[in-house]
């Protein structure tokens, strides 16, 4: 059975993450691990933290879930990978505040750092993000000139609804598809029709300027309300500056939809 890892903070956006938790956990008969890394070894403060957890264990089994707890103890950064590995999970669930939050806990100024350090694809959630009842039948997969294309298709097909549908994204300047965009759009066509996986190519022209196509991308986003995007985490060389301000600002859309970081 594979396992869906949850990061928990106690703060009140872990209910979003919990829920989101368990609905894929049901609808794709998976296992959940929530994690907490302590920062101390106090007894109290862990004594305290390990109740809580034990009630939103005992809320997950109740669903008729299989749930577990795993912590670890010392710096978060330094922790974090190692935990998720050894915890097996193959998604992890990140509840934040979004950018009204962002100094309130770890998972909101630190978000990029956090999906970036982790060794699996991990879903953020807002506190405004929506769980769909029947799962994700509208993801949203804008075409970056990333190398890791691949990794974008199979992340999002894993959490794909039964009947759901996935839209490639892609934005064309004055009708012209730069070179590595339309590279990854041709390779990202025959993966999935080799594969027989449903999909739906959305072509625009460039209306507004940003290096990476997010405004514009959040733009669509906006109108249309996906389920969930899915972007890679990881900035591409040279871009490193904007880069990372162009997925901080999808990772914390105001539209509060779900992102899906490979």
């Amino acid at each position: 059975m594979k396992k869906i890892a949850v990061l928990i903070d106690f703060t009140p956006t872990t209910a979003n993450a919990l829920l989101f938790a368990r609905e894929i956990a049901l609808q794709k008969d998976m296992e959940i691990v929530l994690i907490h890394i302590h920062k101390s070894r106090v007894e109290e403060q862990v004594s305290e933290k390990n109740r809580k957890m034990e009630a939103y264990i005992s809320e997950l089994t109740s669903n008729g879930l299989k749930c577990s707890p795993l912590f670890a103890f010392g710096n978060f950064f330094s922790q974090i990978s190692a935990t998720v590995t050894k915890s097996k999970a193959s998604l992890v669930i990140i509840g934040t505040h979004g950018k009204k939050g962002l100094k309130q806990n770890l998972f909101g100024s630190n978000i990029l750092k956090v999906v970036q350090a982790l060794p699996v694809p991990s879903l953020v959630v807002q506190d405004t993000s929506a769980c769909p009842e029947n799962g994700f039948s509208n993801v949203l997969i804008p075409i970056d000139k990333h190398e890791a294309y691949s990794n974008k298709l199979e992340a999002a097909h894993a959490l794909l609804a039964e009947n759901g549908l996935i839209k490639m994204y892609v934005i064309y300047i004055s009708e012209i598809l730069e070179d590595a965009l339309k590279t990854n759009l041709d390779l990202s066509i025959k993966y999935m029709e080799s594969r027989q996986w449903p999909f739906e190519i959305i072509e625009e022209e460039q209306l507004v300027y940003s290096v990476g196509y997010s405004r514009q991308t959040l733009n669509y986003v906006q109108e249309n309300k996906p389920d969930l995007i899915t972007i890679v985490a990881k900035i591409a060389p040279g871009n490193i500056h904007i880069g990372e301000m162009d997925k901080d600002n999808v990772i914390l859309n105001p539209a509060g939809i779900p992102v899906l970081c490979c």
